[in-house]
């Protein structure tokens, strides 16, 4: 059997944890670790660092911890802390490891039953709401990401603002499953390392530690986008990141908005690479939206983009972008909303 993957769970988190940057806490937090700080109070669930190079949900929670009234909380907190061995390096995921938001939904690896472990705990504590936090490489408005979407995840997807993204094809993401347990969504800060990213999760944070958290209603204003497709860069041997194509740097203020058909994608210098386009079942869409011109690359009509990213290993360990389009809902008789495309 492989080795496993260690899980500490510890009922308190001391000073010298809470001063440490996340690129140091391996010193203090050799394997991941979850932190139960329930003390009887219904918990709150927050996922942080399950990429080690999105460190803004870590520089978050340890400020609130810092100057949080613990007197009268309204809702008490269960805290994990994920990747941080790599986060000691800067990467989101290393070579030897799974990516941590790919391990939720069942496996046979060491990090799979890591994340049942988690589960299992967790299931145990009846949270009442559960977030993820990430952070994007490229840059992207502030949204939310939704595997469900009843009125609690709409309700406090908007108040983190007032764009959402519906991820049908993120099948074995820590959000799906805490929504088995609870109202669960991830939040999209902004930029790893950016003050305004920080400004904002900590005021999210605020929020969902004050409000009421079972006062829910539709929130008209909530701008729904569903992923239709993704975007990656794929090669047939080990990759050698310094021949990647070189990703079109115009396209990274476009996320979240419409991109005309021409508009290029990519230019390639080294036949190892290909550029493909898969929908939410994983069949090639590659023709329909795509097409190739010499060593371009090129859409072949108008598309809506998302987290278009320009770092070369996020790029290539996950994708280059996502395809979106608008989507309504509307309410269904099994109180889920379901998305009808435009």
């Amino acid at each position: 059997m492989a080795t496993e993957l260690a899980l500490s769970v510890r009922d308190s988190i001391d000073e010298a944890v809470l001063d440490c940057e996340g690129k140091d806490l391996y010193r203090l937090l050799p394997t991941p670790t979850l932190f139960d700080l329930t003390n009887g109070v219904p918990p709150i669930f927050i996922s942080v660092l399950l990429h080690g190079n999105e460190l803004t949900g870590w520089d978050a929670i340890r400020r609130f911890l810092r100057r949080r009234d613990h007197t009268n909380p309204k809702h008490s907190l269960v805290l994990y802390v994920g990747n941080v061995e790599a986060a000691a390096v800067n990467q989101r995921f290393l070579n030897h490891q799974l990516d941590f938001n790919r391990i939720w939904c069942g496996g046979d690896q060491a990090e799979h039953r890591h994340a049942e472990q988690v589960v299992d705990l967790i299931r145990q504590m009846k949270p009442r709401f559960a977030l993820d936090i990430h952070n994007n490489s490229g840059l992207n408005p502030a949204y939310s990401v939704l595997t469900h979407t009843s009125y609690a995840c709409l309700t406090h997807a908007r108040k983190f603002s007032s764009i959402a993204l519906l991820a049908p094809s993120l099948h074995s993401v820590i959000t799906r499953r805490m929504n088995e347990i609870c109202p669960s969504i991830t939040i999209e800060v902004g930029l790893s390392g950016d003050t305004t990213s920080l400004r904002r999760t900590l005021e999210y944070l605020d929020y969902l530690f004050e409000t009421d958290l079972d006062h829910t209603t539709f929130p008209e204003d909530l701008s729904i986008y569903r992923t239709v497709a993704n975007l990656r860069v794929e090669t047939e041997g080990k990759p050698h990141f310094p021949t990647f194509p070189k990703l079109n740097p115009a396209l990274e203020p476009l996320n979240f908005d419409s991109v005309p058909a021409g508009t290029s994608i990519s230019t390639h210098t080294n036949d190892d690479w290909v550029v493909r386009v898969y929908d939410n079942d994983e069949v090639e869409q590659t023709d329909q939206y795509l097409e190739q011109v010499g060593q371009d690359t090129y859409l072949k009509h108008d598309v809506i983009m998302a987290m278009f990213t320009q770092h070369v290993e996020n790029a290539f360990h996950d994708c280059v972008c996502y395809f979106l389009e608008p989507t309504t809902i509307r309410y269904g008789d099994d109180e889920l909303l379901q998305p009808i495309p435009e």
